[in-house]
């Protein structure tokens, strides 16, 4: 979709706006960098993080690439207008999403690992003989 986005752009603009909207290209094609951002970070902050009780580091990255957004906007939109708005607001919700690795990653919940070898996975419980399970529990 981002790539689709990116590149009719220009068409998307023309028919819904008018030729006269022409300066919205760019911004268009800024914000459709968002669109796997925001997939991703939908998957590893809601999906992942909040399932496995790590709230208040989701709430901490939430608030701060927040607070960076405002920040990142009161030095750039003056200066670029539109597009540095546009380009503020897709850094920050990719700073989002790097950050929710970050912490998923140094949690030892790799989101890239194989799940077969990540702890308490459902190979390494059936690798604990049965005269040793109540030792593990």
């Amino acid at each position: 979709m981002t790539l689709a986005l990116w590149l009719s752009a220009p068409y998307v603009i023309r028919l819904a706006l008018g030729p006269g909207f022409a300066p919205a290209v760019p911004v268009l094609r800024v914000l459709a960098l968002l669109l796997p951002a925001i997939a991703l970070s939908n998957v590893l902050g809601i999906q992942w993080m909040l399932p496995l009780g790590l709230d208040r580091a989701f709430n901490g990255i939430i608030l701060a690439c927040g607070a960076l957004n405002v920040g990142a906007a009161l030095l750039v939109a003056p200066r670029f207008q539109h597009l540095g708005m546009a380009i503020s607001v897709t850094a920050c919700e990719w700073a989002v999403t790097v950050a929710m690795f970050v912490v998923l990653w140094r949690k030892h919940l790799n989101p890239l690992a194989d799940p077969a070898h990540r702890p308490g996975s459902l190979r390494q419980v059936e690798d604990v003989k049965p005269d040793r399970v109540s030792e593990t529990i």
